[in-house]
């Protein structure tokens, strides 16, 4: 697992010097996998350990929430929405206003704060 030599448990890999985790399984046949960064935190290595199981197990019990019921377009839409209002963001939607074939005049009245 790229730097995370040492297998702590089941699923669970941790760097050397044990601050750093990562969690790796599959389930339902998807891949799941989240790193842990406990650097910052004051605790021992057998703390960080205990820390690092528990939130494998909460991320093992969480349901795998995967919709592919949205198209791209709604998706960009959505993504555009959580952007803060700033010129960089502006530029963002009329370069992918420009650049996609399909009629934006609705995109362009619907978020109009946006554009």
């Amino acid at each position: 697992m790229l730097g995370y030599k040492d297998q702590v448990d089941t699923s669970l890999y941790a760097k050397e010097n044990r601050t750093k985790f990562l969690i790796f399984f599959k389930k339902e046949g998807k891949i799941k996998k989240k790193r842990l960064d406990f650097s910052k935190k004051d605790w021992d290595k057998k703390t960080r350990v205990r820390k690092a199981k528990e939130e494998r197990d909460k991320f093992k019990d969480a349901p795998i929430d995967i919709t592919f019921d949205i198209s791209l377009d709604d998706y960009s839409i959505k993504q555009f929405e959580l952007l803060p209002n700033t010129s960089w963001t502006k530029t963002k939607i009329s370069h992918y206003n420009s650049c996609h074939s399909r009629d934006w005049y609705c995109f362009t009245l619907r978020h109009q704060n946006l554009a």
